[in-house]
């Protein structure tokens, strides 16, 4: 078990890694720079928010219906797995397969990536952006 929850820890942190590099590029983040302070704090606090609603998955999701906040938070919950496999699927399409890291912030978007991509490429792309954009969620349910 140490092991499996070691590896979703390094899912979890690839995760987290490229909700930031993915944020700070969609605000228009393309180099390191030292006046974009604010972007830097918005990409540091919406990745953080993301993998916190992923590994409290289990206690999001586990309370009444009934309870308003749960509600929202669900709602929420899915909204940043989507936009978290969003960002996973074109950082990794960005600075692994297509090696084209020339920046880390993500600088290419869906259509490209799709388009830079041959079928193989896809598939590949798509179950690792499954395995890293559940790792946190996974890690919600195992860790206690």
């Amino acid at each position: 078990m140490r092991i499996l929850l070691g590896v979703l820890i390094v899912g979890s942190l690839w995760d987290l890694i490229t909700s930031f590099l993915g944020i700070a590029g969609l605000l228009g983040m393309s180099n390191l720079n030292q006046g974009n302070i604010g972007i830097y704090m918005t990409a540091i606090v919406g990745s953080g928010l993301i993998l916190g609603l992923s590994i409290s998955a289990k206690d999001i999701w586990s309370e009444s219906p009934k309870d308003e906040i749960y509600l929202v938070l669900k709602v929420v919950h899915v909204t940043a797995i989507i936009f978290d496999a969003y960002t996973s699927f074109l950082g990794t399409a960005q600075n692994i397969l297509l090696h084209d890291s020339r920046t880390a912030f993500l600088t290419i978007g869906l259509e490209e990536a799709l388009e830079m991509t041959n079928f193989e490429q896809k598939i590949a792309l798509s179950f690792v952006t499954v395995l890293v954009t559940m790792s946190p969620i996974a890690l919600s349910r195992l860790r206690d």
